[in-house]
Formats: C-alpha cells, structure tokens, sequence
C-alpha cells in the first residue's frame, strides 16, 4: 500500500543574477516561479530544501542574512500548501496527502530535510497489518532502512521522535502500555 519510489529532484534553469538584482526584486516572480516548480516536482518538501533548490539555480550556494530576508518574503506570499510537521515546515502541491516514500541518496536531501509525514509512510510499508510490536528502536531501525539510510545520528533520530508524534497525532501509529508501536 505504501510505494517506495526514487526521489525526482526538479531541474531548473540556471541563472546567475547579482545581489542588487534579487534584493530589488527586479527577480521576484522568477523567483516565486521556480518556488512553485520545486513544490510541483518535488512534494512533500521541507522548506529549506525547497530554498536550497532555487538557491542553487539562481548561483547561489549559501543563503545569508539579506537572502534569508527576500526569501521569507517570497515564502510568505506563495499560496501553495504549507503544514507543520515538528519543527519542519512542509510545502504541498496539493491537499490530497501522499502513499508512497521517497529514497534519496544524502546530496539530494537530508535527514532533517524528510517530511515526518513521508516518513510515516516508510515504517507503515513495514509495520501495517502486522500482527506484532516494535519497540523504539526497532522502530526507528524500520524508518532509517526503508529511506535509505545505513548509519544512525542525531539527525535521524530527531526525524523518528517528530515522525511518532505526528503518527500518534493522525493515529497513523499506536503505542501500548510498554512503549511498543503497532498499525
């Protein structure tokens, strides 16, 4: 029921504009433009891979404090899908939620840039219908092997403790007296 898939990264355009160019907002709607491209290929995505994406495409390798500021702007007036998910903020094409998962290799996105909602998906592919408990760590060890992951670290684990929240939250997930989780 819930489909791995490999994660499609959206190719746009490069350009290399200077500062004055973008803090102008000479490059606004290009810029809102290639937002809504990104949040087309590529969702569910968290918002600092969704700036990263443009980032990139524009020449850009770090957003500092100027950037950061045009940026929020331009976040703030897009009208697509935005959730919370823990700490994250999540940028949707739609409003019909997903049923698949997504693996990617590292340089295409992190750990902390995986939706907890995805994630979900990751440990239901393995845990829905089955008649047994996971543990904590069996639980995570699920998620980490289902996105591809091979070594743990903080990160991961912040992704497993946002992913059981918002699981518990949408009743994705249940827990029993001794702390297992089941579907």
């Amino acid at each position: 029921m819930y489909e791995k898939r490999a994660y499609e990264v959206c190719q746009l355009e490069p350009l290399s504009p200077i500062l004055p160019e973008i803090y102008s907002g000479d490059l606004d709607d290009e810029i809102r433009s290639r937002l809504y491209k990104v949040i087309e290929v590529e969702s569910p995505i968290e918002e600092s891979l969704l700036v990263k994406r443009v980032l990139n495409s524009l020449s850009y390798t770090k957003c500092g404090h100027c950037l950061e500021e045009c940026f929020r702007d331009l976040l703030d007036s897009l009208t697509a899908i935005k959730t919370k998910e823990g700490e994250r903020t999540i940028y949707w094409k739609d409003d019909k939620g997903i049923d698949y998962y997504r693996v990617a290799p590292s340089e295409v996105r992190f750990s902390h840039q995986i939706p907890p909602s995805e994630a979900i998906n990751a440990a239901l592919a393995t845990i829905k219908g089955r008649s047994r408990f996971f543990s904590k760590n069996q639980l995570f060890e699920v998620i980490i092997k289902n996105l591809g992951f091979t070594k743990s670290g903080s990160q991961l684990w912040q992704l497993y403790f946002d992913t059981v929240e918002l699981g518990l939250k949408r009743g994705d997930f249940k827990i029993t007296k001794n702390y297992r989780y089941y579907s």
